[in-house]
């Protein structure tokens, strides 16, 4: 039995949740990447592994009326300790409170991302948080459909690959009791290229990794970083410019080859909602102003979407939003980002290189020019305008030092200058 291309594949694991006699394993690939293997002496060509890979037989998408909304939670915490403004757990929270159960990304015992279940509102936060690495869906899709059979309500949380492998499995939207969440995906990095970094940083610092956050927010929603925890109380945090592992991510030099040419890039999504940061967000009024505490984008897709969001409004400021403003703050909400030039040459130094090497020969040099800024400089510094404009002058002064802050306090007293003659 033949299963999807290699270079399509997603790695969804519908087809080894779907055997019905475990002929389907998993085995990572070399650059890290899970792939199903069937033990032909097994396999009674029943063909249902086929029959349900997304990559091989296309299901219609939902076609309702969109409808966007900037939000964030009203419970400080709760947004403090999500990833952008807490969406996700009003949502998980209120399936919770409803006999439900909620299946999202987390960590195990090794770091190891995972889908995981969770059924009480104390473990969810094993579920807040991005990770920036492809997560392993084991045999959750079997889980789903044996709580949905007891009568539960179920929240699955993924990528959009991996919510179209469940539907396929399904083979039913279960349309009032399953509720899906889709994510706005830059692609999913290498697992092992993730071993590899947490094995570099044990090194560098000499301990254990005991926890791990991709998008930390101390320093604000705008300027996140990497945040690791030691086992002997060290902390190693950098900002998205600095950690090697996220530049590495953003510059496409290992993400799973499927995500370079991905069908789920764009406004067609498969999740009843999509979640992401709401980076271009605008504000129009004082009530709506953007405080660099992170802000949801929330996209509601089909009917069941727009149910369970209107059960959570009073946990969240609201504010809708144009389709537009969402797609042009999100590239993925419109095509999927080519391989880097150097992605092949990354993988064959790999083999014969230490991982340090790997760092400073790829990771470290300056990014390619974006259509957004000319350079990591020009970056840095339409940041620091953005948060002299909405910080109050003492948080401002604080990240940049007082130099920073009069030098950047004069370039945009020139700018507003300039724009008024």
């Amino acid at each position: 039995m033949k299963l999807c291309e290699v270079a399509t594949c997603t790695g969804c694991m519908a087809c080894v949740n779907i055997c019905p006699i475990n002929a389907i394993q998993t085995q990572p690939d070399k650059e890290g990447f899970l792939r199903p293997l069937i033990d032909e002496n097994k396999c009674m060509q029943c063909g249902k592994c086929r029959s349900v890979c997304p990559q091989l037989t296309v299901r219609t998408r939902p076609d309702d009326e969109k409808k966007v909304y900037a939000c964030w939670q009203k419970d400080r915490r709760l947004r403090k300790a999500s990833t952008s403004g807490g969406a996700f757990s009003a949502l998980a929270q209120w399936v919770l409170l409803h006999n439900g159960v909620i299946f999202g990304a987390g960590f195990d015992e090794k770091l190891t991302v995972v889908h995981k279940k969770v059924e009480n509102i104390k473990d969810l936060e094993q579920l807040r948080g991005s990770k920036y690495v492809q997560s392993n869906t084991l045999l959750t899709f079997r889980e789903v459909k044996r709580s949905l059979i007891a009568g539960k309500a179920v929240l699955y949380s993924g990528t959009a690959c991996q919510i179209d492998g469940l539907y396929a499995f399904l083979g039913d939207r279960y349309k009032g009791q399953l509720y899906t969440i889709d994510l706005v995906c830059h692609g999913v990095p290498s697992p092992k290229i993730y071993r590899d970094y947490l094995e570099y940083q044990q090194n560098l610092h000499g301990a254990k990794v005991k926890k791990i956050f991709f998008r930390n927010k101390e320093p604000g929603w705008y300027v996140f970083g990497m945040k690791l925890v030691f086992d002997n109380n060290k902390t190693y945090k950098a900002s998205t410019y600095e950690d090697p592992f996220i530049r590495g991510f953003l510059r496409e030099l290992f993400l799973r080859p499927s995500c370079h040419q991905c069908s789920y890039a764009g406004i067609h999504r498969v999740a009843d909602i999509t979640l992401a940061d709401f980076w271009g967000y605008m504000d129009t009024c004082r009530a709506d102003r953007d405080n660099d505490k992170g802000i949801s984008m929330v996209m509601l897709n089909t009917e069941n979407g727009y149910h369970i969001f209107s059960q959570i409004r009073e946990m969240l400021h609201i504010w809708e939003r144009p389709l537009e403003q969402a797609v042009n703050g999100n590239p993925a909400l419109k095509k999927c980002f080519p391989p880097s030039k150097k992605r092949e040459a990354f993988w064959r130094d790999y083999t014969t290189i230490q991982f340090s090497e790997l760092i400073e020969k790829y990771m470290y040099p300056e990014p390619r020019e974006s259509q957004y800024y000319p350079n990591l400089k020009e970056r840095h510094k339409q940041q620091d305008m953005y948060m002299l404009k909405i910080l109050p002058n003492r948080i401002t002064m604080k990240l940049l030092g007082e130099k920073g802050y009069q030098k950047l306090k004069h370039i945009m007293r020139m700018g507003s200058k300039n724009a008024n003659n």
